[in-house]
């Protein structure tokens, strides 16, 4: 080496640090000089071989392929196991380092216990491409390696389990709700496309009530992703630390701190065809679906610290021209110092809803976008029809969409 001397040539050093040490940083030459020395001392075979050994695991584990060459050449035991020291094969999967792997194949033989073992290793570190090595050389897949991926998210290496092992619906679908539970929107892709269940159930309770109770800390993508693959938008379910059947929400059911999504979360649900009729906010009768854990969400306490005039102003008026006027009442009724707050907002005439028609489109124009980017114009008019909107909105919020095809239907209200 020109310059200065390496820390590794440092004669004051005992050989073995020396050794290990430029094997870590991948130091090739200092690897081969160090060599060189330990071969020339007068010492013991065993102890030699020990010195490369050490040495060449962490050459491994580091993913120094010349080193690693270097060290077996003058000794190195590659089949040297200790319970202090990580077997070479283990360590490189860890690590990720393939060409590493792929020499330790090349000069040893490992049984199939190592070789899944280094597979599983590989697999929580996602790393495809070691992964696929260990697969062509014999290494087996089981069902912790895809529990792993999805509690990792490791997309690619999620696609290459599916791709080579077959799994059971129900495994899907757990794997689905641990996805959902993390808010993994690329992960959750991938099961629904492997045809994981997006109406599937745990403890009472649905995947997608799941993914929309997180005290408004949702994701819109998921939830989106979740309906277009067929998740049941009327499906009742439980939600947690609630008591009774599955069917009713408690009164004390808290709002979400965080306000922010709730009326997208509410148009969205109300496109995807969402039942209003018998939803309320206040009685335990109100089926508990997805749309009643949304509106139910909303803070209505105006000496809460996140209680928003506007935004509840913007929530009853949507509710209002999609069927839910009782809502409204029920606001009125039984909220009467918040309903100060909101009833200056609201226009003199039923026809006259400036405000409302703007925030219809900024909230459904993404919807409708979503469904057109993925195919599903089919289903586009027969979604937004269920809204019941009159003719004039309905056209407004077509407008500007400037896709072939696309007519309002008659039976449409003027």
């Amino acid at each position: 080496m020109s310059g200065n001397q390496c820390i590794c040539l440092n004669q004051t050093c005992e050989y073995k640090d020396s050794l290990v040490t430029a094997a870590e940083r991948g130091h090739d030459e200092c690897v081969n000089k160090l060599c060189e020395k330990l071969d020339r001392l007068k010492m013991t075979t065993l102890y030699k071989e020990a010195y490369y050994t050490l040495a060449f695991i962490t050459a491994a584990k580091c993913g120094h392929v010349k080193s690693m060459e270097t060290l077996l050449d003058y000794g190195a035991d590659i089949y040297y196991r200790n319970v202090d020291v990580d077997d070479p094969i283990l360590a490189a999967s860890e690590e990720g380092h393939a060409e590493s792997i792929a020499l330790l194949l090349t000069n040893r033989r490992f049984d199939l216990e190592e070789l899944s073992s280094a597979f599983l290793a590989a697999t929580k570190g996602g790393h495809v491409k070691v992964m696929q090595i260990l697969l062509d050389h014999g290494a087996t897949v089981n069902c912790t390696c895809l529990d792993i991926a999805i509690a990792e998210g490791h997309v690619q290496a999620l696609k290459l389990l599916l791709s080579e092992q077959h799994y059971s619906l129900n495994k899907l679908n757990h794997g689905l709700w641990t996805a959902v539970e993390k808010g993994d929107v690329d992960v959750v892709q991938i099961l629904l496309q492997s045809k994981a269940d997006p109406n599937f159930s745990h403890s009472d309770k649905n995947v997608l009530i799941h993914a929309i109770d997180r005290e408004g800390n949702h994701d819109m993508r998921l939830i989106d992703i979740l309906l277009r693959f067929g998740a049941s938008v009327n499906k009742p379910g439980k939600i947690p630390n609630t008591y009774g059947y599955s069917w009713s929400i408690p009164d004390y059911k808290q709002p979400w701190k965080n306000q922010s999504n709730i009326i997208q979360l509410v148009m969205c649900l109300l496109v995807n065809g969402a039942d209003i009729r018998k939803i309320n906010i206040v009685g335990s009768l109100s089926p508990n679906i997805p749309l009643t854990i949304a509106i139910r969400a909303i803070q209505l306490d105006e000496r809460a610290e996140n209680f928003d005039a506007n935004r509840l102003y913007d929530l009853l008026n949507l509710l209002s021209v999609a069927g839910g006027q009782h809502i409204v009442f029920q606001v009125r009724d039984n909220y009467p110092k918040t309903w100060r707050h909101v009833e200056k907002l609201f226009p003199n005439s039923d026809t006259d809803l400036p405000k409302t028609v703007p925030m219809l489109v900024d909230c459904c124009r993404p919807i409708i976008r979503a469904h057109l980017m993925t195919g599903f114009n089919n289903n586009l008019i027969q979604a937004v029809s269920k809204l019941e909107l009159p003719r004039s909105m309905m056209k407004f919020l077509l407008m500007d969409l400037d896709v072939p095809g696309i007519t309002i239907p008659r039976s449409t209200p003027e």
